[in-house]
Order: structure tokens, then sequence, then C-alpha cells
């Protein structure tokens, strides 16, 4: 949890906002900036004060203090909270403890080398006033548009329909889209609802998000909406370097990551009685959708097998499941969740 003991710029606005804006960073001080005052000037525009809240939380960033980041934002005309941690946390720890220590109905995270697209912001909130009051739907997630750093769109993934629809709850609907987690920024969620058992599990894993989704689409309703609110910047620096020497290392252990991640899901899912025959599709269904992140980074399949023959000492498991992809693909698609119509 949030400590008063970190430095805290006090709150414009004490009621409940509807929506809470969670900026992590570290070591990007400009992108902190850009991204909240893509969120501070459609507040003033829009006069959303008492709806939107912003909080940034910078991760113990060399040269970066409260007092120069409060200098290049409008802290009076805005609900914003700045707060810089004493020793470095980790992303996963940094965003658990800031997801906790929200009190909004819904949050959502913008990392601080992504910004929300213009004139959207309106538009999420009307969105989520719909589904506000109904406690059978837990949140909602957009396709995610990235672009490269000079503003070209590079890809759209996490894209399953063509227009908004909800999702029913239940194992196979997050079964069927626990991929659209990959990516951080794009879900919103009630951040009562979130896995937190199930996160400081896996608190050192990369893809948390994918839990965390998967977790809330088990059990409550989400709703796809075909808006690019967000814009997400791809195939720039992160601050990976812990996980290797080099992008094939970091990339293998994001790979690792996922995996996990999946597998843990597949473990903890509820209410699948013929699961540990449908486990194995699964694992190769999810290997199909982590092209997803390889087609964002133009990695190559090929590179990451040695992870895998590092793990099993044999390529035969590897291979075998990507066979396992084709039918598993077909099986997945027959299962079917229950969906409602399009809500265009």
């Amino acid at each position: 949890m949030l400590t008063r003991s970190e430095v805290i710029m006090p709150k414009v606005n004490k009621e409940k906002p509807l929506i809470e804006f969670l900026i992590p960073s570290y070591k990007r001080f400009e992108g902190a900036i850009v991204a909240a005052s893509s969120i501070a000037r459609q507040i003033v525009e829009c006069d959303l004060i008492n709806e939107v809240r912003i909080t940034i939380v910078d991760d113990a960033s060399p040269d970066v203090t409260v007092d120069r980041l409060a200098g290049r934002l409008n802290m009076n005309s805005c609900d914003i909270e700045i707060i810089k941690n004493k020793k470095n946390k980790g992303i996963s720890r940094n965003i658990y403890d800031m997801v906790s220590g929200s009190c909004a109905t819904f949050c959502t995270v913008l990392t601080d080398d992504d910004w929300l697209a213009a004139g959207c912001l309106r538009d999420i909130v009307k969105n989520l006033k719909s589904i506000e009051f109904d406690d059978y739907i837990g949140g909602i997630f957009t396709p995610r548009y990235s672009y490269l750093e000079n503003g070209q769109l590079h890809c759209v993934v996490c894209k399953p329909f063509a227009s908004d629809r909800l999702i029913k709850p239940g194992s196979l609907s997050a079964i069927r889209y626990c991929s659209n987690g990959f990516i951080l920024t794009g879900f919103i969620f009630r951040p009562n609802l979130f896995a937190s058992k199930n996160w400081q599990d896996n608190i050192d894993n990369g893809y948390f998000q994918v839990i965390n989704y998967a977790f809330i689409s088990s059990r409550f309703s989400i709703k796809f909406v075909n808006r690019n609110w967000f814009h997400h910047t791809v195939l720039n620096h992160c601050y990976w370097d812990a996980w290797g020497a080099s992008p094939q290392e970091q990339y293998r252990r994001l790979y690792g990551d996922y995996m996990d991640a999946v597998s843990y899901i597949a473990k903890n899912l509820p209410e699948i009685p013929f699961f540990r025959i449908s486990r194995i599709a699964f694992m190769a269904y999810e290997i199909k959708n982590y092209s997803h992140s390889m087609v964002a980074n133009k990695f190559n399949l090929r590179d990451l097998i040695g992870l895998t023959t590092a793990n099993t000492r044999s390529r035969f498991p590897f291979y075998c499941s990507l066979v396992l992809t084709f039918f598993c693909f077909g099986f997945m698609r027959a299962l079917k969740p229950f969906e409602s119509r399009d809500q265009a």
C-alpha cells in the first residue's frame, strides 16, 4: 500500500472519482509529463475534475523529484497526486501498490511512454457511467493501437471483435480472451476486483496484467469497446536491464513469464471439470496468441525455441505444441463462449 512516509502532493478533489489513471514512471520524466498532460488537458476541456483523478508514482528515478514533476503540471485545475518511492520497487510491485491504494470506482494504467488519445476522455467517462452500477461487469478493454516513436501506426492487436461486445463471465471466456491483457495499457477495471493473491504469488512476473484480466473475466463480464483511446508506444527502449544483457535474453524472459502466467491461469481457473485434458490445448493455443507480442516487437518465434529446449531438454514438446495449435484453435472456436449481441 502507498504509505504516508512517501512524498505526496495534496489532492484537489476529495470525493470518490469515477476513474483513476495510474501512471507508473521510471527514468522517463518527460514521458510521465506527456502521459499526465494528455489526461489533464481533457479534464479541463470537458470539466471532469470530479470524475477523473491522476496519480503518478515515480519508482525512485535519479534526478526526479515531486516538485520537478509538479512544476510541469497544473496542479490546481485537476485532481493530481504525485508520489516518489524512497526505493525502487520494480514495475509490478509499484503498480500493485498503486492499484491497492486506489479508491476510484475504476482504474487504468497509463505507462510513461503512452498517452491518452485526444478528445477521448468524455467517451471513456460516458462508457464507464453506463456500467458504473452494474456489479456484474468488471471492466472494459480496448484494442491495442501500437505506434512507433515517430507517430506512425505500427500494428493493432487485441481486437477480437469488429464492434462493441459484452463478453460473458466464465473460465472459457477467460481462456479465449486472456491474451487481450498482455499489453498493460488499455484495460480499465474495478480496483476492488483485482487478483490480489494471484498477483502477489507472481509479483515478479512481467505479465501480471494477463493474470488479472483472466481472474476478473472468469468471474465478471468484460465489455470490449472498439475505440482507439490509448496511444501505446512500441519498440522503444524499456528498462529491462535486469532481465538480460541483450534483447534476445530480455524477450526470452518475457516469453517465459508469459507462459508461466498462462500456466498459473490454467491451474487456478474454476468450473472446468475436464481441465486436465484441455489444459494441454490451452497452452498450445496461448503460444499462438503470443504471436501478438511478436508482431508488436518483430521477434521471431524460432529465437525462442531455445527457452523451451532448456526447460524440457527436448524440442519434441515444443514442436508438438505447434501442431496442437492448429487443432486447438478450431477447438477453442467451437467452444464459443456465450456472448451478448453487438452493442455498437
